[in-house]
């Protein structure tokens, strides 16, 4: 009965989206469905902590992402606080839970020999346009910098006479890289 009022409640007052509401209602389905199978007397009103601490883990051993995990564990939470402004509880049991920390994925590289057959392939051309891209794909190549430090580089930040360039990058931090003459 609960868990139909607050889905009510996110749709029609907190105006959720529709995948959103969707998620939720199917997330407590599962924590609902987990309780009863788990641990028969216990509903969503009444459960605390341990219960949740216990569902995580099961989600963790069936290979959910922590992401998934994450979200699922934020519907929980949303659903308790709703419950407390409710005055049917007088405490989230969710609220000390950590959610599982996001798996760090590290960027692709691509290898010299690629690279390599990329220039000798493609060919850029010898108009402005095709030096332009030729330059573009040689800097990435050179300095790793971002999409966006490359967008924002100016001819000033350039120093010819001591081959360096000064890239603008995430929180105003500036940097100045080495550029070399032939890498490929």
């Amino acid at each position: 009965m609960s868990r139909e009022k607050f889905i009510r409640h996110i749709g029609l007052e907190k105006r959720y989206s529709r995948h959103t509401i969707t998620a939720y209602n199917r997330d407590l389905q599962q924590f609902e469905a987990f309780l009863s199978d788990n641990y028969p007397d216990t509903f969503p009103e009444n459960s605390k902590a341990a219960h949740i601490r216990s569902w995580m883990i099961k989600l963790m051993d069936e290979q959910y992402s922590s992401i998934t995990i994450s979200r699922k564990l934020s519907s929980l939470r949303s659903f308790y606080n709703f419950l407390q402004m409710a005055g049917i509880l007088s405490a989230n049991p969710a609220e000390g839970i950590q959610s599982p920390k996001k798996a760090c994925q590290l960027p692709d590289f691509v290898n010299e020999h690629d690279m390599k057959l990329l220039f000798t392939e493609l060919g850029f051309g010898d108009d402005f346009q095709g030096m332009r891209e030729r330059l573009i794909f040689e800097l990435f190549y050179m300095t790793g910098i971002r999409r966006e430090e490359l967008i924002n580089i100016q001819k000033g930040d350039i120093d010819f006479s001591g081959a360096t360039i000064k890239i603008h990058g995430k929180r105003r931090k500036d940097r100045i890289l080495p550029l070399a003459n032939n890498v490929l």
